[in-house]
């Protein structure tokens, strides 16, 4: 305020008040460009994609993307869905199924992706009323596919395997709260009718670990409906 008061009245040299007012503009343009790196930051972080039912915010809860296939079964009764969830796979799925009316189920081998999509891939299931099945492994955002299934069957050698969810600071989305999607994945299962003892245990599986339920337990809690060889 002094030197204000001053610098008004004219009592401090030419120089001393150039110098004195450069280094406040300077620190004003410091302050204003950290405040909009900050704001636009901040606003490619909310726009990663468009919103839709298969991209909402939950897209910062996911694996790693990688690339995944679609193809029909020999007999041209099932899709065969092999590889990870990524944005895009509800559409292609959906494409697909117009295209061939006859198919009955969809064939999972997946080691998970984004939460969003394996709701996406579950809703179009249930949707249209398809059986799943799985002869591999199908793990984390694949088992929320795995049980839309109207009926789910497990091959000998299928896995489904379960853990809870994180979110990717990679591609983080603010305000994401990882329980808050976890129990929209339980209520889920409880209207596909999944057993409660069943699912106090889906989430106890750290995100770097994963559990993997006997076939007893899979048939006793209503995941799984039959087994096949």
């Amino acid at each position: 305020m002094n030197y204000i008061r001053g610098h008004w009245r004219g009592d401090h040299s030419l120089v001393w008040s150039f110098w004195v007012n450069l280094a406040a503009h300077a620190g004003l343009a410091v302050a204003l460009f950290f405040t909009v790196t900050y704001a636009f930051g901040a606003f490619q972080s909310l726009l990663v994609a468009p919103l839709t039912a298969e991209n909402d915010p939950a897209l910062a809860i996911r694996h790693p993307p990688g690339t995944y296939t679609l193809t029909l079964s020999t007999d041209g009764a099932r899709v065969i869905l092999d590889g990870d969830f990524e944005i895009g796979i509800t559409a292609a799925l959906s494409a697909l199924l117009d295209q061939h009316s006859d198919i009955k189920g969809v064939v999972l081998h997946s080691n998970g992706g984004r939460v969003a999509a394996g709701r996406g891939v579950a809703q179009l299931i249930k949707t249209k009323g398809l059986d799943t099945y799985v002869f591999e492994t199908c793990k984390s955002a694949c088992t929320t596919a795995f049980i839309a299934g109207g009926t789910r069957i497990l091959g000998a050698n299928g896995r489904l395997g379960f853990h809870q969810f994180s979110v990717n600071a990679a591609n983080h989305v603010p305000y994401i709260d990882p329980e808050a999607q976890q129990k929209k994945e339980l209520e889920f299962y409880t209207a596909q009718n999944i057993q409660p003892a069943f699912l106090d245990k889906i989430f106890r599986a750290a995100h770097s670990e994963i559990w993997f339920p006997t076939t007893d337990e899979l048939l006793a809690s209503g995941v799984v409906h039959k087994i096949i060889k």
